[in-house]
């Protein structure tokens, strides 16, 4: 008996050491090459892969990185122009595929969505947006999100529009309002809220916009108390906390930053209760667990083959 009371003693003793041991040391910054002119301005983390996939602003792959930095190309397609938000739900990656020619005075540019099973490795569906709103100028999909029903959601940066794909690809508009545009860059990062709504960035305007899926002609603006341009951004899974890549004025002065705003009123209104700063170069950001990382895309240097891809330190 007091053998295997010393037995149970050593197993209760070890069993602390062995949690602590299951818990990774996650890396503070993640550095990779990748080919020339990749400008990856959308991350995501694949937790059933263990691995971040990043997408590219100028050729339109999508590659993983490992916590080694190691890049892998992944997979691309013929109807890829440019591969901007990326999203995971149910085993598949929401992709928001545009064209950077949408920036330069006449062209059309280019709405799409594609999704990709990443059990199969196969493009399940391409839904070209572009034929779904008939309003004059230029295209530019910028960012997806995905609710509980698996209907994605794309925002557009020149159309003041939120396009609805379902499940078996019918594409609609799901709303049309002046309060989703802004003067040059409009929409940009977007995420489901699980009590049923989105909240959408405008990041022109420095506005978050609260949309109801229920009723989405009644959106309304969050009120802040500190107004953010925002890049990409994620919500936390129980929608308490919004994390964002922002542009904001800090003592009078316009700096870029990883932000946290939290809200107790269902989004009604929103504080800002945590920055943590960035190169000046990143686009979005993914979360991993609680952790928060960001990437730099250094959107004005064609030539790069090194980025970043780091973990948040909230003041």
């Amino acid at each position: 008996m007091k053998l295997i009371f010393a037995t149970l003693m050593l197993l209760a003793c070890a069993l602390p050491v062995f949690a602590q041991q299951e818990e990774p040391i996650l890396p503070d910054i993640i550095t990779f090459e990748a080919p020339a002119g990749l400008q990856p301005e959308g991350v995501v983390w694949d937790e059933e892969h263990g691995r971040f996939l990043v997408g590219s602003l100028l050729d339109g792959t999508i590659g993983s990185v490992d916590d080694e930095g190691v890049y892998t190309p992944l997979f691309t397609d013929e109807s890829f122009v440019a591969t901007t938000g990326v999203h995971i739900a149910d085993g598949k990656l929401y992709i928001a595929n545009t064209s950077p020619l949408a920036f330069i005075p006449g062209m059309a540019g280019l709405a799409s969505l594609v999704v990709y099973d990443l059990v199969t490795d196969e493009v399940i569906v391409v839904v070209n947006l572009n034929e779904v709103h008939d309003g004059d100028g230029a295209r530019f999909a910028n960012d997806v999100a995905v609710d509980a029903d698996g209907n994605a959601y794309v925002t557009d940066s020149f159309q003041p529009v939120i396009y609805r794909v379902t499940p078996e690809g019918e594409t609609s508009v799901l709303v049309e309002s002046d309060l989703l545009k802004a003067d040059f860059l409009g929409m940009n990062g977007i995420d489901y809220h699980p009590d049923g709504y989105l909240l959408v960035a405008v990041s022109g305007n420095a506005a978050l916009v609260r949309v109801p899926l229920d009723d989405p002609d009644s959106l309304t603006v969050v009120e802040w108390d500190t107004a953010s341009g925002i890049d990409g951004m994620a919500l936390a899974p129980d929608g308490t906390m919004l994390y964002a890549v922002s542009r904001l004025e800090v003592d009078g002065e316009e700096v870029q930053a990883v932000t946290r705003y939290e809200s107790e009123d269902d989004w009604q209104t929103a504080t800002l209760t945590g920055m943590s700063s960035t190169t000046g170069a990143t686009t979005t950001l993914t979360l991993r667990g609680q952790e928060v990382y960001s990437i730099n895309a250094y959107l004005q240097d064609f030539g790069r083959t090194e980025y970043q891809i780091t973990r948040a330190t909230f003041d």
